[in-house]
């Protein structure tokens, strides 16, 4: 039996703390559930003991069970057994309660029990998922409470389901192409440094015997190697800097905003990064705008949403453009980030009245045209790779085997 601290609210909303015997932490929030209390906090108090004598009572960091996010796979399964569950008419309550039941993963079936808890004391669900941001995000509680305003709660969680599996096409997608290079400059660089370390060295002492004057390409490699052994714990620093100003620079506003602007005019891989985002805001709004959700509440959405800054600033804006008494295709135009194709769209779906429509049509035609991107991806880096490595592979050849091939030819 492991000790668990809690706390917990009562439906007064008073805060409530103690601590429980248990096996596990889910058993500790049916526990509090079935004393009309919605758990806020759990966490393992665990003692470390040296010699079989307690010599320190350590807690163990906080384990929020509601502030842990939930993967977008379990997610999208959620979403789809919701939709499958309201249309077949069976009540919101219910839903919950059998969800909460089967849900492999403990957070969220630990979460399903709690919002099942407050729905039992009036409270709606949309504002029972607003409890807990971490596991609900708010696209997903503003598409489930326009549904409720509107009764279309089904197709709401069917949306929800579709954002969810494009979110993680969309991912997959970027890390599909940029792993194959990452990949090989890594593995490049590794071997690079192994022979610089451990092969050079031994072909230098081999050569210092010669007594006459290296190869250039010979003594740059030995100069490089000898740096590199002399001064490792220089570079390992510098390595280290680097990476501490890389993590600053991506998690301060205006430089991930300059970055995430760059990301989008890389060579080869900048059009597939655009087409994705596009991809994403024209599927983004048009679920929005298809559930009733309103034009301005769907554009700060789908900013919060969109995983680029730079993309993010541009749909605040334009936002902002509408706020002040533009329609969305001006809006669009006025901020110059959107491709001809939405801003098209945007235009034909005014005038017709279905941008919804207009919007998931320019989506599916991005969805190929980075499906097809991605998988002419390879036949454009390979030669690129193979260059950068058939150059480090000629410069090490040549530093190794010119002195070899100087001193064969003066005995001959």
């Amino acid at each position: 039996m492991n000790t668990f601290s809690y706390a917990a609210r009562d439906k007064h909303g008073a805060l409530i703390k103690g601590k429980m015997q248990a096996h596990d932490a889910n058993y500790v929030a049916d526990q509090l559930i079935k004393d009309n209390l919605i758990p806020i906090q759990i966490r393992a108090i665990q003692k470390i003991k040296l010699f079989s004598r307690p010599v320190l009572n350590w807690t163990l960091p906080n384990i929020t069970l509601f502030g842990t996010a939930v993967s977008n796979e379990t997610l999208t399964i959620f979403c789809r057994q919701m939709y499958s569950l309201t249309k077949a008419g069976i009540p919101i309550v219910s839903a919950i309660q059998r969800l909460s039941e089967i849900t492999p993963n403990v957070t969220l079936a630990t979460t399903l029990k709690a919002i099942f808890k407050e729905i039992l004391l009036g409270t709606s669900l949309s504002k029972a998922m607003q409890h807990y941001p971490k596991i609900f995000s708010l696209m997903l509680v503003s598409l489930v409470m326009s549904a409720e305003a509107n009764g279309r709660l089904d197709e709401a969680f069917m949306q929800a389901a579709k954002h969810y599996a494009l979110e993680n096409i969309s991912k997959r997608r970027i890390k599909m192409a940029l792993r194959y290079p990452i990949l090989v400059i890594i593995f490049a660089f590794v071997a690079v440094m192994l022979m610089n370390v451990f092969v050079i060295p031994k072909f230098a002492q081999l050569y210092s015997s010669f007594h006459t004057l290296l190869p250039l390409p010979t003594r740059m490699l030995i100069g490089f190697s000898n740096f590199v052994n002399r001064f490792w714990w220089l570079i390992a620093c510098i390595i280290l800097m680097m990476a501490v100003l890389i993590y600053y620079c991506l998690h301060h506003p205006i430089f991930s905003i300059a970055i995430d602007r760059m990301k989008m005019h890389i060579p080869i891989f900048g059009s597939i990064i655009e087409r994705v985002i596009m991809a994403n805001f024209s599927s983004n709004l048009a679920m929005l705008l298809k559930t009733g959700v309103t034009l301005i509440e769907s554009l700060k959405l789908v900013a919060d949403v969109v995983d680029n800054r730079y993309a993010k600033e541009k749909i605040l804006a334009m936002r902002a453009f509408i706020e002040h008494g533009k329609n969305l295709s001006q809006a669009a135009n006025a901020v110059r980030f959107f491709s001809p194709l939405i801003l098209q769209m945007l235009q034909v779906g005014e005038e017709t009245g279905n941008i919804d429509t207009m919007l998931l049509e320019a989506s599916e035609f991005y969805e190929r045209e980075v499906d097809y991107d991605i998988k002419q991806l390879t036949d454009k880096i390979e030669p690129i790779l193979l260059v950068i490595v058939g150059v480090i592979v000629l410069v090490l050849a040549l530093g190794v085997f010119l002195p070899m091939w100087n001193l064969a030819n003066a005995v001959h």
